[in-house]
């Protein structure tokens, strides 16, 4: 099958529909920007998010590009309750329909999992990590969030998710409580300014709590030597800041015996405080 000739047939159909006011739309780029495509109207089109993730499945199956793949992937993954909302808003009928006959909690019960942990145990996502996390995508999430902050988006946002929770929520009083807690929220920009200072203070609160586990782990290890001789049951070497090899995590956790496994994971693909993966040679 030609998939791309299909992709810009479908485009050019989708450039014509006529979509409902209130609608749930995106912005999607024919020519991606990752290939040279500019944001100009010329190479933009609206469409529901429906038609937005098969737009990016065309282009995957016409040309095979990695980055085609990781954004088909990466709206294909979102959780099930928020894939929810958007299909409601872009199709009610279908979308309540999947809910109701639990298609949809079905798919992502069953997807989610094997699908992240194939990402995890592939590398995939390591290779990854870096396009989202530096400082460029950085400072554009940071301008963003203020953007939707003085726009009012978070707010209308934030209503729609008290409205959802009136439906299928918690217990009447973490209701109140958070109806309240968006009243506030809405009358006080002081508040928001400190609700923002204090999630700064609760990441480099949980960021040193974490350097002071690995610090310590180091300090008060215990050394059960014979975790060393552990082979890897994976792709990748745990490496401690020591530059001590351990087959897996929770030979390294052992060996020190003061730490998670869970701890050496994370600490591990993020390679923080010294801590890092290698690919194992076969």
């Amino acid at each position: 099958m030609n998939y791309e000739k299909l992709y810009f047939k479908f485009i050019e159909n989708w450039k014509c529909q006529h979509i409902p006011e209130g609608t749930y739309i995106e912005k999607h780029h024919i020519i991606p920007k990752h290939c040279g495509g500019t944001d100009e109207d010329s190479n933009l089109v609206k469409l529901t998010y429906r038609q937005h993730t098969f737009a990016h499945r065309l282009l995957w199956k016409a040309y095979g590009r990695p980055q085609d793949l990781m954004c088909l992937r990466m709206m294909s993954a979102i959780e099930d309750d928020k894939k929810f909302a958007l299909c409601q808003m872009a199709g009610l009928i279908g979308g309540a329909k999947n809910r109701n006959s639990g298609h949809m909690s079905k798919v992502g019960k069953i997807y989610g999992p094997i699908h992240g942990k194939r990402c995890v145990e592939s590398g995939w996502l390591d290779e990854i990590r870096h396009l989202a996390n530096n400082e460029e995508q950085r400072a554009w999430a940071s301008k963003l969030g203020r953007r939707n902050v003085e726009s009012g988006h978070l707010d209308r946002v934030r209503q729609i998710a008290l409205n959802n929770l009136a439906i299928n929520g918690p217990s009447e009083k973490r209701r109140a409580s958070l109806v309240k807690h968006n009243a506030k929220m809405a009358t006080c920009p002081k508040q928001k300014e400190h609700m923002r200072k204090a999630q700064k203070v609760s990441v480099k609160n949980r960021q040193d709590s974490s350097r002071k586990r690995s610090e310590d782990a180091i300090l008060n290890a215990e050394r059960n030597e014979e975790y060393l001789a552990v082979k890897p049951r994976g792709k990748f070497w745990f490496v401690s800041p020591e530059g001590l090899k351990f087959g897996t995590s929770v030979a390294a956790a052992n060996y020190y015996g003061n730490i998670k496994n869970t701890d050496v994971q994370n600490w591990c693909k993020r390679e923080h405080h010294g801590w890092h993966r290698e690919i194992v040679e076969r």
